[in-house]
């Protein structure tokens, strides 16, 4: 089950994972 928390950590990770890409 997702929690709040797990729901933040991820969009979390996909921002960091996007800016990678970006750069």
């Amino acid at each position: 089950m997702f929690t709040i928390n797990n729901l933040q950590l991820l969009d979390d990770y996909f921002s960091k994972f996007l800016h990678g890409i970006q750069e």
